[in-house]
């Protein structure tokens, strides 16, 4: 009953033992690869920040940048070689079991692993390599940026404009249009002009009365005149 007992029990234990195997295997890959490509993005980063924004000749703390590069480089030459290792580590497993369960030898079981312990190594080393790249990194940025506001500020230029080229486009706020009158009220459109022809043939109706009057008056004068004897001209 016993032995049937630690037998179920070394079962789960073994179960256990393989899930968590496999998981701290894909977190190594995970690792990796996180490592490669944060290194390869960083090292592209810190050189855009070079050729963009800081001039190499008037940057400070260069050895920090320089250093950084090679903290970047480093971290993807270990990544890289760790992939080989972990390869190498997988195959020397595979002939340290195959001796063990296969040809029965009992000392394959005690053997020691070198790739495998090299490939820890090998990630411990990347590991540290790309904090400590990212770190220098940071200090180098924050020193030229506070460099560069002093310098700046003392100008009399104003940092937000300094630095406005390096992004999008950003439109100019709109000004008010000096037509006020017409953007609060609709258009009023402006009288019909006269007919030039129309108003002639008005003002010739006009002066037509005054013809007719001119003429009786003058023979009325006329006559008394003639009665009088003389005539006369009525001015």
């Amino acid at each position: 009953m016993e032995s049937a007992e630690n037998k179920r029990k070394i079962e789960q234990y073994n179960r256990y033992r393989d899930q968590l195997l496999t998981a701290r295997q894909l977190n190594f890959q995970q690792l990796d690869k996180a490592i490669f490509t944060l290194s390869g993005g960083g090292l592209g980063l810190s050189i855009a920040f070079v050729k963009d924004i800081f001039h190499i000749k008037q940057a400070v703390l260069l050895w920090f940048l320089f250093s950084s590069w090679f903290l970047f480089i480093a971290s993807i030459i270990l990544t890289l070689v760790s992939f080989l290792f972990s390869w190498l580590a997988t195959d020397k497993q595979l002939n340290i079991a195959h001796e063990y369960y296969i040809e029965k030898k009992e000392e394959s079981l005690n053997k020691k692993n070198n790739a495998s312990i090299v490939t820890s190594l090998l990630n411990i080393f990347a590991v540290v390599c790309f904090v400590s790249a990212a770190i220098l990194t940071v200090c180098f940025v924050y020193k030229n940026l506070l460099k560069e506001r002093n310098m700046n500020k003392n100008n009399g230029v104003n940092v937000t404009q300094a630095f406005r080229g390096l992004g999008g486009y950003v439109p100019p706020m709109m000004q008010k249009s000096n037509g006020t009158e017409i953007e609060k009220r609709g258009f009023v459109p402006s009288k019909i002009p006269k007919d030039p022809g129309k108003s002639n043939t008005d003002q010739g109706k006009k002066q037509k009365p005054k013809t007719n009057n001119l003429a009786q008056n003058s023979s009325s004068d006329s006559t008394i005149d003639n009665s009088g004897g003389s005539l006369s001209i009525i001015s």
